[in-house]
Order: structure tokens, then C-alpha cells, then sequence
């Protein structure tokens, strides 16, 4: 009886959409970062700052992408786009930041029992590495994001850089940054115009 419970508790899990796993990162946050500034110093140095990330959702529930502005930090930005496979019900994680200006490996994932863990190859300090990101400790105004390395493969993993997201209250109107975003993320994933390539 038990067996039979699992096992179709394991089928529901193998079907389940998982499209709107990250609607909780729509929106605005205030973001408190706590990250391992000494990996490629070769120190023991954290750092904390402020920032604030806008998330926007994209047309027919493909994913989302998410914008963090870092207060203070020289104009640095990270932007990361998560895009849903529905026939494998796995996410993929675009990164890039304001530091290289390079589209990143993407992370790849699920979430599970209300975690969501994504895995990918990285470079640090010329070595070949893999990363992953951790997503727990979701609510209705906050949630918990954690990146960690490994230098062998996954049998250890090494924390260098812990979010803690808090939803800030939506403002009327929106800014006009966030407008631009949601325009431009329509025109990428729209449909072309019936006409399109027609002469008048």
C-alpha cells in the first residue's frame, strides 16, 4: 500500500507543470546580498550590499527575466532569464552581469517540494567548475537564493553568495524602466504581424 502510494505520488510529480514556478520572483524586491568577495582573491573576504531586483513575466508563460541593480556598486547589473521547457518540465537559467558582459552557460533544473536547485558548469580562477543555485524559503513576500561551487565534480559544495529577497510594494504608476522591459520582452516573444513581409 505504501509502495503504491509512492509510486503514484512519483507519476504526479513526473506530470506536473511547473511554468509558474517562478511567479514569485515577479515584481519588485529589496535584495540583501551576502557574498564571498575573496574567491578569486584568495582570501576570506565577504562582502553585503543592497539591491533591488524587477522581475517581469514573459507572454504565454514561457518564464521570466530578472533585473538586479546593485545600490552603489558603480552602475553593476545582473540579468538573468529563466525559460521553461515544457516537454522536459526543466528550467534554464541565462545569467549575465554588467562585470563581463558575457551570456553565461545556462543552470539547469526543478523545483521540488517547494525548492528549486539548478546546476551548470562555471570558471573560476581559470578552473573549470560547477555551480548551482538554490532556491527555499519561498513565501507570498520573501524568498532565499544561494549559489555555491564545486571543485569536484559535486561530491563538496563551497557557499559564495546568499540572497534574501523581500517583495516591496507595487507603486502607480510603474516606472518607466520596468515599462520598456515589458514592452521589449513582448516584441521578442509576440507573434509577427499576419502581414509581415507583404508589400502594402
Amino acid at each position: 500500500m505504501v509502495q503504491a502510494t509512492e509510486m503514484r505520488e512519483a507519476r504526479q510529480e513526473q506530470v506536473r507543470d511547473g511554468s509558474r514556478d517562478f511567479d514569485f520572483l515577479n515584481g519588485r524586491h529589496r535584495v540583501h546580498n551576502v557574498r564571498f568577495a575573496g574567491r578569486l582573491e584568495q582570501s576570506e573576504r565577504w562582502e553585503t550590499f543592497e539591491a533591488l531586483s524587477i522581475t517581469t513575466p514573459l507572454p504565454r508563460g514561457t518564464g521570466c527575466i530578472d533585473q538586479l541593480v546593485a545600490d552603489g556598486r558603480s552602475g553593476y547589473t545582473g540579468t538573468t532569464l529563466h525559460l521553461y521547457d515544457p516537454r522536459m518540465r526543466r528550467w534554464s537559467l541565462y545569467r549575465m552581469d554588467s562585470a563581463s558582459g558575457l551570456l553565461q552557460s545556462p543552470l539547469q533544473g526543478a523545483f521540488h517540494d517547494g525548492t528549486g536547485v539548478f546546476e551548470g558548469r562555471d570558471e573560476l580562477g581559470g578552473q573549470p567548475v560547477r555551480v548551482r543555485l538554490t532556491w527555499s524559503h519561498i513565501g507570498s513576500t520573501s524568498a532565499r537564493c544561494e549559489q555555491a561551487y564545486s571543485r569536484d565534480s559535486g561530491a563538496s559544495w563551497e557557499s559564495c553568495w546568499i540572497m534574501q529577497y523581500m517583495r516591496l510594494e507595487e507603486r502607480q504608476p510603474q516606472a518607466s524602466r520596468e515599462q520598456g522591459l515589458v514592452l521589449a520582452t513582448e516584441f521578442m516573444f509576440s507573434d509577427p504581424p499576419a502581414n509581415q513581409g507583404k508589400r502594402p
